[in-house]
């Protein structure tokens, strides 16, 4: 039987991480390679000053269809199809059959752009442009055909992966932690789509005491900009956060006891939802870059989230930072994307 390979693409705010995934005849994931990552940042466009329009403003443009995408925008958004570019060249001596990518924010109707984007630039087109490029550049290569949601192809990973944290549950809470957050849930051993369950709240619209979003206050991201505002949101500078919070520095504690606080309302949230329906989760499962840092042993974070037992609902830590790419792939494999 000839090798068949599906690409996964996962793109965050800082970077996208991509992996080759070997199929079978019945869609079955067998094999996969090592994941590749292109950094923007080390991208010569890249701005390191880039911020996001405010969340407010963009949630207002959404809403009323008057999205106005700036110059900024439409720069840093170049920076991120080349590294899409430089991500599917690394793997294009393979006989791809689909591609998969996933990215964050809240995508235009036909999932081809980005209209809401809280740690990056707003793309309407993304799709569009990306596919004319790859035309361009690798014209044996076949297009890509949505942009699929990053908490639900973060979820789809740890279910269908081999040693997926989610692979043998019914019932289960999903959180990923990068720059923003990447919630799920799995319900009677079916994925939820919170995009189109609006009774279910995510963590960007769970509003604390304080005002701030759960996104806010628990994700690196959110955590980066807490401890140093003047800089942009950077997680490789949060070592520092934990440290001053381990000999308990005021602003260190406060900001890591708001990030408990955060978690706690999030996991709630959840807890509520199944027990609306009859059920409860069998576990809590925190994966991506946050469970790997997550799994230091005596961890400030770690030790602020296990203080409340969540009614002995036991949580796992996941360390793989590829499902969202599996997920992806996946869903491309399984879905309507198939040559």
């Amino acid at each position: 039987m000839k090798e068949r390979y599906a690409l996964g693409l996962d793109g965050g705010a800082s970077k996208i991480l991509s992996q080759l995934f070997l199929i079978n005849d019945k869609n079955q994931i067998l094999n996969e390679s090592r994941p590749f990552e292109v950094n923007y940042k080390n991208l010569e466009k890249f701005d390191q000053s880039f911020s996001p329009v405010k969340l407010k403003v963009q949630k207002e443009q959404n809403l009323d269809k008057s999205i106005t995408i700036l110059p900024k925008e439409l720069r840093q958004s170049k920076v991120i199809i080349e590294a899409i570019i430089k991500s599917i060249e690394n793997f294009k001596s393979f006989d791809i059959s689909v591609v998969g990518f996933c990215f964050p924010g809240i995508k235009t109707k036909n999932l081809d752009g980005i209209s809401v984007m809280a740690n990056g630039p707003r793309n309407l087109k993304m799709l569009d442009e990306l596919n004319k490029k790859i035309n361009i550049e690798l014209s044996s290569f076949t297009d890509i055909k949505k942009i699929y949601d990053d908490s639900l192809s973060c979820v789809y990973g740890e279910k269908f992966s081999l040693n997926g944290k989610l692979r043998n549950c019914s019932n289960g809470i999903y959180i990923g932690g990068g720059t923003g957050i990447a919630d799920g849930m799995v319900y009677q051993n079916q994925i939820i789509d919170l995009t189109t369950e609006s009774s279910i709240k995510k963590s960007w619209e769970l509003i604390m005491a304080n005002g701030d979003s759960v996104e806010e206050c628990f994700s690196l991201g959110g955590l980066s900009q807490q401890w140093n505002s003047k800089k942009p949101k950077s997680i490789d500078k949060l070592n520092d956060l934990f440290i001053k919070a381990r000999i308990k520095n005021k602003k260190a504690e406060k900001i890591i006891f708001s990030a408990g606080e955060a978690f706690s309302l999030l996991i709630n949230s959840r807890i509520s939802f199944f027990q609306s329906k009859g059920e409860y989760p069998e576990k809590i499962v925190i994966g991506q870059r946050l469970g790997l840092i997550l799994s230091e042993k005596n961890h400030p974070l770690k030790n602020i989230i296990l203080k409340n037992k969540f009614k002995d609902i036991p949580i796992e830590l996941s360390s793989n930072r590829n499902t969202a790419a599996l997920g992806a792939a996946y869903q491309a494999i399984n879905g309507d994307d198939r040559e």
